[in-house]
């Protein structure tokens, strides 16, 4: 369904049309209309096509509101992962429960360019790595809360964090947060989140295990 096509045609409802009321083109006063009678028109037209202006300004102020909820709110493009990941990534795990702070149960993907080192324990993982922890409120990974991605960048991009760049995205993929290196002892860092992880290129997901 076109979301756009259902907005705009909600934007045509409660007055935001050009058009009077009653469907007929707006016409000049008549010039027999004078005096008391000319003014009488000329205060209904006013009124009416303030009912109009006040019409369109309603349905503008809905359609901000609603357009985030129709589902037309647009993925950020300065998100590091896109929003079909799950067709281009592969999923590390399932449904889990993680020590994370901002999600209780997590499912944690990876792209193509680090799935392969990542699986055999070849770290550090190559630069473009990306991986997302999409994470939960509940324990059957219902209800989306929001998103950690890392993505490791060159070489000097973050040289306390081992190079990844992290960042916090809303379940409607909003970038909401980013830091990269930092303090690596404070508690709200996110290097200082994954620096008991130096031995695995700070990357705290398990590989999974190998096959026999």
């Amino acid at each position: 369904m076109d979301c756009r096509r259902n907005l705009l045609a909600f934007l045509s409802l409660g007055g935001a049309t050009s058009a009077p009321s009653h469907g007929k083109p707006w016409l000049p006063l008549p010039s027999r209309l004078t005096g008391v009678a000319a003014r009488t028109e000329t205060r209904r037209s006013l009124l009416v096509r303030r009912a109009v202006v006040t019409g369109r300004l309603l349905a503008l102020a809905a359609l901000a509101t609603l357009a985030p909820l129709s589902g037309c709110a647009t993925w950020d493009t300065e998100a590091f992962f896109p929003e079909d990941y799950q067709q281009r990534f592969t999923k590390l795990h399932n449904c889990k429960k993680s020590a994370h702070p901002t999600g209780d149960h997590v499912v944690v993907w990876i792209n193509d360019i680090g799935r392969d080192a990542f699986t055999q324990r070849q770290f550090p993982l190559p630069q473009g790595t990306v991986l997302v922890k999409t994470q939960y409120s509940d324990s059957a990974c219902s209800r989306l809360s929001r998103y950690t991605a890392m993505e490791k960048g060159a070489p000097g991009d973050a040289p306390d964090a081992n190079d990844w760049l992290f960042q916090l995205v809303d379940e409607r993929g909003g970038v909401r947060d980013c830091c990269s290196g930092g303090d690596p002892t404070a508690e709200s860092s996110c290097v200082g989140c994954h620096t008991p992880c130096v031995n695995s290129d700070l990357v705290c997901t398990a590989p999974p295990a190998a096959g026999p």
